[in-house]
């Protein structure tokens, strides 16, 4: 079996990412287009969750979620993201989030790491595509999704 590669964020990525997003918020807001919202994925873009992957399927074959609570401590989040997302805040802007993984695991992994968010649409009993949960999220707070960016 051929074993999998992981491309690891360095803080220089996440800095590029903090002005990028930064000079595309400032050219929206010239145009009167401005970001209202900025959705982040959580596995593997706010959080490296690779510590779960081994768990995950037995988590959700057997329905017993919380032996990722166990692992939660062993996650990390990407060098620079607090900072973006603080930087995101300040300018008033949504911070949402959509996962595939389960919710209540997201939630806690994101609490335990102090990121703050608005809101977060994982997997709950149900699955429902992340375009899906994107258009929801948007709907709830009132945000054309041409004001939003997906990170």
């Amino acid at each position: 079996m051929k074993k999998k590669k992981f491309i690891r964020i360095t803080e220089s990525d996440i800095r590029k990412l903090v002005l990028e997003t930064i000079s595309i918020l400032e050219k929206k807001e010239e145009k009167d287009d401005s970001i209202k919202a900025v959705i982040f994925d959580f596995d593997a873009t706010l959080v490296d969750t690779h510590v779960f992957w081994p768990t995950w399927n037995y988590a959700r074959m057997y329905d017993h979620w919380s032996v990722l609570d166990e692992i939660i401590p062993d996650t990390e989040p990407y060098p620079g993201i607090k900072e973006v997302i603080k930087t995101l805040i300040s300018k008033g802007i949504k911070i949402l989030v959509v996962t595939n993984n389960k919710e209540s695991v997201a939630v806690k992994t994101l609490k335990y790491h102090g990121i703050p968010y608005d809101d977060i649409s994982g997997v709950n009993d149900e699955f429902d595509p992340k375009s899906t949960r994107f258009l929801r999220l948007l709907k709830k707070y009132d945000i054309d999704p041409h004001n939003a960016l997906s990170i």
